[in-house]
């Protein structure tokens, strides 16, 4: 019976994904929510009126700029004719996905054997817990989150690959600053990449080091500007910097 082990511990280990599926089906409703009345409804219809302002995907929703997911959400949206849960089940493909990369990360450093899948049951069924698949059928986040964590790791992933002296790691560096900027305009947390990419570089073997972390460096201060300055920020209502500095000075 040994040789049933591996596939039997395979199952237990996608099971969780096939209760995600379920669980979205299950209780997912075709009906706008929350922040989905005043961002994706109006821009579909705007669109199918052919009236669709592109400019309004650059505006701020709260404390992000989510111009990534606001292109991936009015496809998803105008090809299927707003159907919610659509945007759901991409949402939660994408965030299958991380978990994959995550697992492939383990798999490339220290080989997949029978006890480190178990080891990594635990996370598996963690990532997938039922409360945090309430997500995957609420507002925006369903899609936003995924596609956050996803150009995180796939920055991370191509700034790693860029280690060595070839043409494919320079490749991977430049790969690595196109998703770093993939993550900033996705959710607002985006933002943490650029530092996290440069704790990655100063703590990494890396060939031509100083020369990355110049060009990272002044990439980061270049989208931190456009994010910030030229783009502009909001100065009033609740997610804003006069709320902000507010709750500063009462603090």
């Amino acid at each position: 019976y040994h040789y049933l082990i591996l596939p039997i511990l395979v199952f237990i280990l996608v099971a969780p994904i096939i209760i995600g599926f379920f669980f979205i089906s299950h209780y997912a409703v075709n009906v706008p929510y929350w922040d989905q009345w005043n961002t994706i409804v109006p821009s579909t219809i705007d669109w199918y009126a052919g009236t669709f302002d592109y400019h309004s995907i650059f505006e701020p929703q709260n404390d992000s700029r989510p111009i990534l997911t606001n292109i991936l959400m009015l496809s998803i949206s105008v090809s299927t004719a707003l159907n919610i849960n659509a945007i759901f089940y991409v949402g939660f493909v994408i965030y299958i996905l991380c978990i994959f990369i995550i697992l492939y990360y383990v798999k490339k450093d220290i080989g997949m054997s029978f006890s480190t899948l178990l080891l990594l049951m635990p996370m598996v069924y963690y990532a997938f817990n039922l409360y945090y698949m309430v997500r995957f059928i609420h507002n925006l986040g369903a899609l936003s989150y995924p596609v956050l964590i996803f150009t995180a790791l796939a920055s991370l992933y191509f700034l790693s690959e860029s280690k060595m002296n070839s043409r494919w790691s320079n490749l991977c560096f430049l790969f690595s600053i196109g998703m770093g900027i993939a993550c900033t305009f996705s959710f607002a947390a985006g933002l943490s990449i650029w530092f996290a990419g440069f704790i990655q570089l100063l703590i990494q073997k890396m060939h031509r080091r100083f020369e990355k972390i110049i060009v990272w460096t002044l990439s980061a201060i270049s989208i931190f500007y456009i994010y910030f300055i030229l783009l502009g920020s909001q100065t009033t209502g609740l997610h804003s910097t006069g709320a902000y500095i507010s709750f500063i000075e009462t603090t």
